[in-house]
């Protein structure tokens, strides 16, 4: 009981690529399910302490604008805070604007932020888009994706246009909260610059990756994968179908835990 949420959030936040919001999210979801264990006060204690550690040496207020900036959420996780109001949520988004592209934000970005904070004006139909791309992932096992849904709010005329609120999403959405990419890269070029393959090119080490990489995400997301790891047991034990049944069955927890992480708050 106490071990299975601290699975789950390492699970969200070591997948290959997570979102500074789902982050925040699963803190949100740790304090929520820990908050209410009072069968152990001092595991729960414990547990509490450790998640509040970690959240005061985190840069807050990036974390908090990429929840901020999710169509799924915007400010419904802070409602209880009344000091998170239109005016310090624009200070907030200035002062990362600042940081991120070294100048003043511009009077469309603030305008933007309000309307779609709102949605209203440019945002208008944010919660038909943001319900149906949630339903299209949910359907699919797959995590919703803001950026497809704001995208959807570019006009098509004009391609290489982009405003300047989803270019400031674009910009913080594309940080990856953990390092677990570039460990399984590492990984990969062990597996390929062996002692029998010591002289092999930096270019030719970084192709032959990059290609087992993406051939990799391919089988993952068309699932065409299914080649086991070596089992020490009687042949025909674990059958083609019996992994393939295993899968589903994983493939509809991993839904079944990032449906419950989304509808938390």
């Amino acid at each position: 009981r106490y071990l299975e949420p601290l699975a789950i959030a390492a699970n969200v936040t070591q997948q290959s690529f997570c979102r500074l919001d789902e982050v925040l999210i699963t803190f949100g979801f740790l304090v929520h399910k820990y908050t209410g264990m009072a069968d152990d006060v001092i595991a729960q204690a414990a547990i509490l302490k450790s998640v509040e550690a970690r959240w005061a040496k985190a840069d807050q207020e990036v974390f908090v604008a990429a929840v901020l900036i999710n169509p799924l959420y915007r400010t419904t996780p802070f409602l209880p805070l009344e000091s998170l109001n239109f005016a310090n949520i624009n200070g907030l988004l200035s002062r990362l604007w600042i940081r991120f592209f070294f100048e003043a934000p511009p009077s469309l970005f603030l305008e933007h932020a309000g309307q779609f904070l709102d949605g209203t004006g440019f945002f208008a139909r944010l919660e038909a888009e943001a319900a149906r791309e949630l339903d299209r992932a949910l359907g699919l096992g797959q995590r919703p994706d803001p950026l497809k849904i704001l995208n959807q709010f570019r006009h098509p005329g004009r391609p290489n246009y982009v405003s300047p609120f989803i270019r400031f999403a674009q910009h913080l959405f594309s940080v990856s909260a953990n390092s677990a990419s570039c460990e399984r890269l590492f990984s990969t070029f062990g597996n390929i610059l062996t002692k029998l393959r010591n002289r092999t090119g930096n270019t030719v080490l970084h192709n032959l990756s990059l290609l087992k990489m993406q051939i990799r995400d391919e089988h993952l997301a068309q699932g065409t994968k299914t080649r086991l790891k070596r089992r020490f047991q009687a042949p025909g034990r674990f059958t083609t179908d019996a992994a393939s049944s295993s899968r589903a069955t994983v493939d509809k927890t991993i839904s079944g835990t990032q449906r419950s992480l989304f509808m938390s708050v």
